[in-house]
């Protein structure tokens, strides 16, 4: 079953995700230089190396969040598609695994008859009870309500514990 279950790994601008990033590569700053900025020799200027920002490189502002896609610039944007790639790579076969043992779960409980038996009026269990509960709940005056108890987190319908 595990290998027919796909899942997806999605992140949204703004996010822990994109958060988590940005405080690890900017720290406290509007923008950082992803290598060390020098000046070239013979008077030619700065020499341009990426820089890290999330759209404007004097503000901590995320860029237009409403799009939902990553924003910001080149560097950003490409860190930020690397890191959802390898946590959805990490988190794929988790994911499956959980998964898989929830419908495992489901299909046990689903297996077991007594999950289905209502309890009877002497406190027993049994799916005849559940007729007489139906029964008892049509012949009165109102309609069966149900409602939750103080002692259990489970229903209780007005004849009786239902037990699903």
């Amino acid at each position: 079953m595990s290998d027919s279950l796909r899942t997806n790994l999605w992140s949204v601008e703004g996010d822990e995700l994109h958060q988590f990033v940005d405080c690890l590569i900017l720290g406290p700053y509007a923008s950082a230089d992803l290598h060390s900025l020098f000046e070239t020799s013979g008077g030619g200027g700065k020499f341009e190396v990426p820089r890290y920002h999330r759209g404007r490189q004097t503000s901590r502002e995320f860029g237009r969040i409403e799009l939902g896609q990553t924003q910001g610039s080149e560097a950003r944007r490409c860190i930020i598609a690397r890191v959802l790639k390898h946590v959805h790579g990490r988190t794929d076969d988790l994911t499956r695994s959980a998964a898989v043992n929830r419908i495992n779960l489901i299909r046990t409980m689903f297996a077991d008859k007594s999950n289905f038996e209502c309890i009877c009026p002497d406190g027993s269990q049994g799916l005849v009870c559940c007729t007489l509960a139906t029964q008892n709940a049509r012949s009165a005056s109102a309609p069966g309500t149900c409602s939750p108890t103080s002692t259990t987190s489970r229903p209780t319908w007005s004849t009786g514990p239902w037990r699903p």
